[in-house]
């Protein structure tokens, strides 16, 4: 523990904590979602099973996670992120959150069980399938390239029953200086149909094909989120071919534009609908 501490007393002496999007916390999952609904939910689990497990991608520093352990001692906690950097390199580390936060005191943890964490993709979750009762991800899929590949790989890993949480684009068109690639419901995930004409998501998603999948949108407070009850055994498969060569990594674009694009970040994935895919 007391490596731990001098850790997170060096981070605080050099100003080097990391940004707020990396401490989102349960206030942030309030902003979009209904946190009394999850709650009744996790507690409806919890009494039928004696437990719940939760997943959280892209958990930066733990801050949610930690909220998480706090409202449901009884659950199993899991976090994931793509890789370690210097804040969190194993479990050990989350305990730096827990005391930046004031969650826990250094005797508590000791016997406070960890969150299981991992470092990899989420386009490929190194969970077995219908193992989470909660699956949530906040400010994670605009930066994944593969975003098809993420929503499919949640829909796997939830049981029948599970809902996810996700925020899967953030509206840009706002800012004065965004540029028409942008412009749209899902600006970094952007479907073209068989006529070269974009298809909202919103509107991809009541394809015929998928509407079988409980699958819905809300947008709040210019984020577009995705909330998705496993209602069904079938895997999720949205059809859609990726299309490399026209899909950007905005974070690398922003380095090396001029200063109207240096707010660009995340990485706009485009796609083709298949076919033998109606919208």
């Amino acid at each position: 523990m007391q490596k731990v501490t001098n850790k997170l007393q060096k981070l605080i002496e050099s100003g080097d904590w990391p940004a707020v999007s990396r401490n989102r916390g349960v206030d942030v999952f309030k902003e979009r979602f209904d946190l009394n609904q999850l709650r009744g939910f996790i507690h409806d689990r919890i009494q039928k099973n004696g437990t719940v497990r939760i997943l959280e991608i892209g958990f930066g520093v733990g801050k949610l996670i930690w909220d998480f352990r706090i409202l449901f001692p009884e659950a199993e906690l899991f976090a994931l992120n793509k890789t370690r950097d210097r804040y969190i390199k194993s479990n050990e580390d989350l305990k730096m959150t827990a005391l930046y936060y004031n969650y826990f005191t250094e005797d508590e943890l000791e016997s406070i069980k960890l969150p299981e964490i991992y470092f990899q993709d989420c386009q490929a979750l190194p969970f077995e399938s219908n193992y989470f009762d909660v699956v949530i991800s906040l400010t994670t899929l605009e930066y994944a390239k593969r975003k098809e590949k993420a929503l499919q790989e949640i829909w796997r890993v939830l049981n029948i029953g599970g809902k996810a949480y996700v925020e899967i684009d953030s509206i840009e068109s706002c800012f004065k200086d965004c540029p028409d690639f942008l412009k749209s419901d899902s600006p970094r995930f952007i479907i073209y149909d068989n006529h070269n004409q974009i298809v909202p998501l919103t509107t991809f998603l009541k394809n015929p094909g998928i509407t079988e999948f409980n699958i819905g949108t809300s947008l709040k407070r210019g984020k577009l989120d995705l909330i998705m009850c496993k209602n069904i055994s079938n895997d999720l498969n949205l059809n859609l071919e990726f299309i490399e060569d026209k899909s950007k990594n905005l974070t690398i674009m922003s380095h090396q534009h001029n200063d109207s694009f240096k707010w660009l970040w995340g990485y706009q994935s485009i796609y083709k609908i298949r076919e033998n895919t109606t919208c």
